[in-house]
């Protein structure tokens, strides 16, 4: 698990260095670069298989496949097996390895064959001269996205630069931040972000997930060759910033059926094979835990190959760790489904408590590291476990993909009883309506309640703003349930979590590993028809029977949900004088986006209970401090050892930025 980064172009190694200095929490044990005339590879490694031998970058035999890679290929045995019998030679044990062989036997369409999570960068020379001109750049994605690779150009000198992470980029001191204004109108007035390929900095992109896409390396001019219109750069010369992104090829489509059998031991075996999976580490291994049915689920699979001495549980070091937050006193705490798990399995816990306090001090350095607007507070939760987990373990399973892939969240059940409706199946409606009542009726009340003080969003914001941006008119499936599923969790919901995930664990040194996302199981649930997802009234109901006489019933039985989140609104208004200063600060006031005093005034009317609790005001501020951290600062690293950031370990932790 690493960072990589790079770029496609003339060399630079002072750029090379400072974007290796931005990213270097994510790899503190070993760094390497490769660099030629026309491309440019670098590594921050945390080591966890083959810790002696994977360094990278990494090369083929004849060195003409030069590779950067940030993942996991738990499959890779498998692959190395095959790829030996079909003639392929082996220097070290890591899977990095069986990329390079991998892409040289069957291409850039390799990844499908792949189960794991993935970003890799390869230099491909084969056919290029001397100078490597001729050659290509491949910038590839795991099929949902878990890992994160991002790519923008340098406008002047025209360079594709690309990294694990976007401040990595901004370390070109040509690429000045700029804020995209449709995304934060997207986000304000939505809550939409991580739903496409734009970012919120103008000009800077991700590669799509299951995709790849290739850049010509023929000379510093290769990103203008690689598509895109331009958009030159205000007063000066050159290609300018993309405007939109690169072309990119599918290697994975997913596929909705309802042929797949809903045998919940068949569910059970491959939910734990994916566990299982996930445990190869020669660093100590442990898992998030919140009282949940997914996290639960996790760790009593871990516990379960623990006492059985199963060959990869080796990396639990003969004790099962979990990391929980918790919130003494609140309504959303937890504790007492934690403390069931717990006792179920053994576990030896840590317990940390997020406060409002301890939040807004580790605000700056929360925005830096998550580096775009997020949903709400509720991820602080996980940067707190991930905080403390570090001090034990390098490796965490957690249940992220779960509600997505098989109905975690009330509404969901609402969809599948509108699908009912509108297929005509009346008698199976009533039963299932029935059967739901307890869930689905606080849900609507609680709809109807706020629908009395709802926040008309677009009146905070200003008509200039409005009137540069369109309303997308995204919308979600709300008759289909098997649909809406895979649209949360391949554009609404789950990638946007993925990147809190990857964003928490990494400021740590932490590698995340999310079981529910293992290739062969989601091709499984894809398939499951929609009454093994619900029915008789259960959510997940094949889950729930896949694991009777596994999970304790407390937990197996459980009708809501809460999971690592914070208590978002009660937090806001326990820190209403901070946020109200935030609000009626010079800057907030004079940004084009919203009506600042409009806001103000918003803002005490729900402190009062006159208007809804929404996510708006958290929204509005954290566009506020993303602003301040990325854009109105250069984020530029002008001290950076670069020798060190390429070639040295370093302290493990996040960077910190001050109150």
């Amino acid at each position: 698990m690493c960072g990589i980064f790079g770029l496609a172009g003339a060399p630079d190694r002072q750029l090379l260095g400072r974007m290796a200095a931005a990213i270097v929490h994510r790899g503190p044990d070993d760094a390497g670069a490769f660099e030629t005339p026309v491309v440019s590879l670098g590594h921050r490694r945390l080591s966890i298989i083959d810790r002696e031998g994977g360094h990278q970058p990494i090369v083929n035999e004849d060195e003409t496949v030069w590779l950067v890679y940030n993942g996991e290929v738990y499959n890779y045995r498998e692959l190395r097996e095959e790829l030996e019998a079909a003639g392929h030679t082996f220097r070290t044990h890591c899977d990095s390895e069986v990329i390079v062989h991998a892409y040289e036997e069957w291409g850039a369409a390799c990844a499908a064959r792949f189960n794991g999570m993935w970003a890799f960068a390869i230099a491909d020379l084969r056919g290029a001269g001397e100078d490597g001109r001729g050659g290509k750049l491949v910038l590839n994605r795991d099929h949902f996205g878990i890992k994160p690779l991002y790519y923008a150009r340098s406008p002047k000198s025209g360079r594709l630069l690309f990294a694990s992470e976007i401040k990595a980029l901004l370390q070109d001191p040509e690429l000045v931040a700029e804020p995209d204004e449709q995304m934060i109108f997207e986000y304000l007035q939505h809550g939409f972000h991580d739903h496409r390929a734009a970012t919120f900095f103008r000009g800077v992109y991700h590669v799509p997930a299951a995709t790849w896409i290739e850049v010509p390396l023929d000379g510093a001019g290769a990103a203008a060759a690689a598509g895109g219109e331009a958009a030159p750069a205000p007063g000066a010369d050159g290609p300018g910033l993309l405007a939109a992104p690169l072309e990119s090829t599918a290697y994975w489509t997913p596929v909705l059926s309802r042929d797949g059998g809903d045998d919940p031991a068949d569910f059970r075996r491959r939910f734990r094979e994916s566990v299982e999976r996930r445990l190869v580490s020669e660093v100590p291994v442990g898992s998030c835990l919140s009282g949940g049915l997914d996290s639960t689920t996790i760790v009593s699979f871990m516990s379960e190959l623990l006492k059985e001495d199963a060959p990869d549980a080796t990396s639990l070091r003969g004790q099962l760790k979990t990391f929980s937050a918790v919130f003494d006193g609140d309504p959303i705490d937890e504790r007492e489904y934690i403390e069931t798990a717990v006792a179920s399995t053994g576990a030896d816990t840590t317990y940390t408590n997020p406060t409002s306090h301890e939040f807004i001090g580790e605000l700056r350095d929360f925005v830096w590291h998550q580096e775009e607007p997020i949903v709400s507070t509720g991820p602080y939760a996980q940067w707190c476990v991930m905080r403390s987990a570090r001090e034990q373990v390098t490796v965490l399973l957690d249940g992220q993909g779960g509600d997505e892939l098989i109905a975690g969240y009330v509404p969901y059940q609402m969809v599948y009883l509108r699908q009912l409706r509108k297929e005509g199946k009346y008698e199976l409606l009533r039963k299932e309506a029935t059967a739901s009542r307890d869930v689905i009726w606080p849900l609507a009340k609680r709809r109807m309640k706020q629908r009395r003080k709802r926040l008309a969003t677009s009146s905070l914001l200003r008509p200039g703003f409005l009137s540069r941006t369109s309303d997308p008119g995204y919308g979600r499936s709300q008759s289909d349930l098997k649909e809406r599923l895979l649209q949360d969790t391949t554009t609404y919901s789950l990638p946007w979590l993925l990147r809190y995930e990857d964003r928490n664990s990494m400021a740590f040194s932490i590698e995340s590993r999310v079981p529910y996302l293992d290739q062969e199981f989601v091709d499984h649930i894809l398939s499951l028809p929609e009454d093994a997802i619900v029915r008789q009234g259960w959510a997940r109901w094949i889950l729930r029977a896949a694991l009777k006489g596994t999970l304790p019933e407390k937990i197996r039985l459980r009708r809501w949900k809460v999971g690592f989140t914070t208590p978002e609104m009660r937090w806001i208004k326990a820190r209403r004088a901070a946020f109200t200063s935030l609000y009626q600060s010079p800057a907030f006031q004079a940004r084009p986006y919203w009506d600042g005093e409009a806001v103000v005034q918003a803002f005490r009317a729900c402190c009062k209970g006159r208007v809804e609790e929404s996510m708006f005001f958290w929204r509005a501020a954290n566009v506020e401090l993303w602003l301040r951290e990325f854009v109105d600062r250069s984020v530029v690293i002008e001290d950076a050892d670069v020798e060190v950031a390429l070639g040295a370990p370093v302290p493990v932790g996040p960077k910190h930025r001050g109150t």
